[in-house]
């Protein structure tokens, strides 16, 4: 019973972190800003990005309130600086779109 419920768990995670994650992918920053009037930094890339449901292929958004914005925002300001490539991981459900972009999951500067 403990075997079959440890699978169940672990099959329920994959799910869960797969509907969450539409995938990432490498990009160049555009530009990067906060919008004061929705609580959202987001940044324009030079790729259009198709594996997102959202309706605004070429930026990606994330929340103020988010627990790592400040250090999220600082690696996309570098990226933008040094003309540097980041790999952006990021939501693929329509409904976490951040005004109609993907939400960013994390961001790595390569």
């Amino acid at each position: 019973m403990k075997k079959m419920m440890k699978k169940v768990v672990m099959l329920a995670g994959l799910f869960v972190s797969s509907s969450l994650f539409a995938g990432s992918d490498d990009f160049k920053v555009q530009g990067v800003g906060i919008s004061t009037a929705s609580g959202t930094i987001f940044v324009d890339v030079t790729k259009y990005h198709s594996q997102s449901s959202c309706s605004d292929k070429n930026s990606f958004r994330f929340k103020t309130n988010h627990p790592l914005y400040q250090d999220i925002y600082a690696t996309l300001l570098t990226a933008k600086a040094t003309d540097s490539t980041v790999t952006i991981a990021f939501t693929d459900d329509a409904s976490l779109c951040v005004y109609n972009s993907p939400q960013i999951l994390s961001v790595y500067l390569k």
